[in-house]
């Protein structure tokens, strides 16, 4: 650094001191990496099973009149279904250390926490028997939901081209015809869920569309005219996630 006389001090910087204290501020800003992993996959066992190389010898026969194969939540309802209504003569099975599937949970100190996602869309009228274990468990009584039981629907957010956006519909980049794709799939999507065919249970459907059973979701698009890549993204992922 210089001065000139009988002025106030002023910092002389070189270029290459100016460029390097510039690119400080530049340099990228990172959090600790966080550890994790998969909890509980079974998927080696599992594959095991399939191609029958468990390596289990099998040292008694059991006859039931009854088996649930799998303790998730479908086997997990069926079994209390059945016992619910006293029958009793049935077994369980499954090939994890701790029944749930996807709705495991765990415990710390401080309270029982999910694995998975645990939550549940309010059900229409017709799913008695949802409505009767949600009574069973305390989270519906006299005809209300129990309110600390409930929460918004979760707001999700979207990282596209670098940046983040709000909501899972692809904004950043999309053209007016990727939007006008959008709002077409939307009116037909609503259009299917007012006709009543599209319910749970699906044999409470007023009709079987049986044909729409033999085609993809990406083919029942791109015969209905939709080939927006954001679109086709959206719904290949709201497929696998939903």
């Amino acid at each position: 650094m210089t001065t000139v006389p009988g002025a106030a001090a002023k910092p002389q910087y070189s270029r290459r001191r100016f460029l390097s204290a510039a690119l400080i501020g530049l340099a990228p800003k990172t959090d600790k990496p966080i550890q994790g992993g998969f909890a509980d996959t079974m998927m080696p066992l599992g594959h095991r099973l399939r191609d029958r190389v468990l390596g289990v010898t099998f040292q008694e026969t059991v006859r039931v009149p009854l088996v649930i194969v799998g303790a998730g939540i479908a086997g997990l309802s069926a079994a209390w279904h059945l016992d619910k209504r006293g029958f009793r003569d049935f077994v369980l099975l499954e090939m994890d250390r701790q029944a749930g599937g996807n709705s495991k949970w765990g415990e710390n100190e401080v309270s029982a926490y999910p694995w998975a996602a645990h939550y549940l869309p309010v059900p229409s009228k017709e799913v008695k028997l949802v409505y009767e274990l949600m009574e069973e468990l305390g989270v519906y009584h006299d005809g209300h939901w129990e309110e600390r039981h409930l929460c918004h629907s979760p707001q999700e957010r979207l990282y596209l081209h670098g940046r983040w956006q709000e909501g899972l519909e692809p904004e950043i980049a999309a053209t007016k015809a990727d939007r006008a794709q959008y709002k077409r799939f939307h009116e037909r999507m609503r259009e299917f869920e007012q006709s009543g065919e599209w319910v749970i249970p699906m044999d409470n459907g007023k009709r079987k569309r049986r044909e729409l059973d033999q085609l993809s979701m990406a083919d029942w698009m791109r015969r209905n005219g939709y080939d927006s890549p954001y679109l086709h993204w959206l719904v290949d992922y709201s497929c696998r996630d939903d």
